[in-house]
């Protein structure tokens, strides 16, 4: 299939993606604006990725991005009409879990406007738990018994300080740690998890509370990891997308952040901000770090090659 749209430069695939404004009707968006950013980024790049990699066949949320990657077929895009659109549709699927309901049925406060809606939340709310099932890691442990096959969210966090050993097949779950209560012998943990063949991507969280540890530099950050895939046992190629970024307000009593990211498009780091420069990227300078007063990365993101 030839691409949509077609450009010299990598990077001019990119579709400005703004901030939901109040006078767009829904507001701070920024917790799922970089990852809407980057998947209509990797759709124009490559028409074909998501009819590739979206394999879920009763998914709201994959169905959801469909629509909205869909929305992108313009070689330069009404980019505040239809990140609006994009922003109602993703908070329509958030909406179909009546557990979210209460959380997204408020308006902002302060404005004087009804009815503008307030996603203020985080990226886990709004990202990660609904595309839980697109984005599995399996850890394989063996005992004297048996052989079992466990998702990654049955143990703690495996945090982006541990990508390395997880490529590396050095990483210890912590099953691995146990003991089977039937034969009484330690789990023997093949050390490196398998992803689905309906993970298509994969999140590592920045900063471990345990060991304090914290990248600090984009360079520790690998670009691209190998994984095993079940069932089939290829080895499943992941790159970097973006590290997302929060700055938390001076007013303690503000419980959110406003999330930021730097993606890696090409061979090089662009930061993106929704509220600045129209939702266009920042390219980053060689060396340079995202650095700013009162900003934490926070999620390293990987998507299949």
């Amino acid at each position: 299939m030839s691409p949509t749209v077609s450009f010299n430069l990598i990077r001019e695939y990119w579709a400005p993606f703004p901030w939901g404004t109040e006078a767009s009707g829904i507001t701070n968006t920024c917790n799922f604006d970089s990852f809407l950013a980057h998947i209509i980024f990797l759709h124009r790049h490559d028409p074909t990725y998501f009819a590739r990699v979206l394999n879920h066949v009763n998914s709201v949320p994959e169905h959801t991005i469909r629509r909205i990657v869909a929305l992108y077929s313009a070689r330069v895009p009404n980019a505040v009409y239809l990140s609006t659109q994009s922003h109602f549709m993703w908070r329509s699927m958030l909406m179909l879990d009546t557990s979210q309901q209460a959380r997204f049925l408020g308006t902002q406060r302060g404005s004087g406007r009804a009815g503008v809606i307030n996603m203020a939340s985080t990226m886990d709310v709004t990202v990660f738990q609904p595309l839980s099932d697109s984005s599995l890691l399996w850890f394989v442990h063996s005992c004297s018994c048996r052989e079992s096959v466990d998702p990654a969210s049955r143990f703690p966090l495996v945090y982006a300080e541990e990508i390395q050993k997880v490529v590396d097949g050095v990483f210890d779950s912590d099953k691995s740690k146990k003991k089977c209560k039937q034969c009484q012998t330690t789990f023997n943990s093949r050390h490196r998890p398998f992803v689905a063949q309906t993970t298509w991507f994969i999140h590592f969280p920045i900063g471990n509370p345990q060991t304090f540890s914290h990248l600090t530099l984009l360079s520790d950050i690998p670009e691209i990891i190998t994984l095993p895939e079940l069932r089939t046992g290829n080895e499943i190629d992941f790159q970097l997308g973006f590290i997302s970024y929060t700055h938390y307000h001076a007013n303690l009593r503000v419980p959110y952040g406003h999330t930021t990211s730097v993606h890696l498009i090409g061979r090089n780091f662009y930061e993106y901000d929704g509220m600045e420069r129209g939702g266009d990227l920042r390219p980053l300078e060689e060396g340079e770090e995202p650095h700013a007063a009162g900003r934490e990365a926070r999620y390293a993101v990987y998507f299949r090659l």
